[in-house]
């Protein structure tokens, strides 16, 4: 038995907390169970970044990233269960393991292979990525990473992409026999980069799609059909998501149904499916409502991880 693995954050150093869940993660993780399935991987384990991202911030967001890694856990476990999926998807919480023996033994490790080479990397974060990396194979059984690259015709366009990181675990370990996978950046209606991360006060004014429900934006999302080029190709690049979804349905690699009509159902229709039917954003919402009644010792950001940041940051923390 063997893994492939993959990460996501919920923050970046410069766009501090992520305002949501991006649509575009949905592609990422059928590109992760596609090459898992080429690869003869029979699971998938996903790490939600959220304990080393604090060091990343703008300014220390504590609660935010919280709030945006249970809402993300919530989603994604939904996600998996509706897929036919679960008992092939591990997800993990970085701040589950950091501070275990295991994990701490394999940072001692890299320190000292760093030292010992005479490497001083850029950052700690580098040796915490690369421990993260030994971690997950000793203890789940990864045989492959997957990541995102700004450029797939180009690693050397992306500075501090996941290829970079990835170079300095090769680098400190010498380890140049486990396998990388890279897939393409998140399209954006005006660029590219993560493709989970939204970026606050931005992405959801210009028609970007995120995991929420209603579909806010969807009459901005349905006019970049005709608008730019820019506009256009991430429109396409929204129909290319749903596509890789309905071909590994079709594959049997996901164990589910179509809940649509691929012939007849327009794309914001599908997208608004997937979000209800898929992700079940009103069912996680109400769960974790039902958590916090239920339990006055839940934290305020396992309860509020039931709204959009985009609701939260205009101070409605009501559910």
């Amino acid at each position: 038995m063997s893994a492939l693995y993959f990460g996501t954050g919920v923050s970046s150093p410069t766009l501090g907390v992520s305002d949501g869940l991006a649509f575009e993660y949905f592609g990422f993780l059928c590109d992760a169970f596609r090459i898992a399935n080429e690869r003869g991987c029979d699971r998938v384990v996903q790490e939600i970044t959220d304990s080393y991202q604090e060091r990343n911030c703008v300014s220390p967001e504590t609660d935010a990233l919280q709030v945006q890694a249970y809402w993300q856990q919530a989603l994604i476990k939904e996600l998996a269960q509706s897929l036919g999926v679960a008992d092939q998807f591990t997800l993990v919480l970085a701040s589950e393991f950091r501070e275990t023996t295991e994990y701490q033994q394999c940072l001692a490790n890299i320190r000292e292979q760093a030292q010992q080479k005479g490497i001083v990397p850029t950052s700690d974060y580098v040796l915490l990525q690369s421990a993260g990396v030994d971690y997950f194979r000793q203890n789940y059984n990864v045989a492959v990473k997957m990541g995102w690259v700004i450029d797939p015709d180009d690693f050397s366009q992306g500075k501090l992409d996941e290829y970079y990181f990835n170079m300095q675990y090769q680098r400190i370990t010498g380890d140049g026999e486990f396998p990388f996978e890279y897939v393409g950046p998140g399209i954006f209606p005006n660029g590219r980069g993560s493709p989970y991360q939204m970026r606050r006060f931005t992405d959801r004014e210009i028609g970007r799609v995120a995991i929420d429900w209603p579909f806010e934006n969807r009459e901005k999302f349905v006019s970049l059909a005709q608008g730019k080029k820019g506009e256009k190709k991430y429109y396409t690049a929204v129909a290319g998501i749903v596509q890789k979804f309905e071909d590994l349905c079709e594959a049997g690699i996901f164990k589910c149904n179509f809940p649509w009509d691929p012939e007849t159902t327009s794309l914001p229709r599908k997208i608004d499916l997937i979000i209800t039917d898929l992700f079940r954003v009103e069912s996680v919402k109400q769960a974790l409502r039902c958590a916090l009644v239920s339990s006055p010792t839940v934290s305020l950001a396992r309860a509020v991880s039931a709204a959009p940041l985009s609701a939260q940051n205009q101070g409605a923390y009501s559910l």
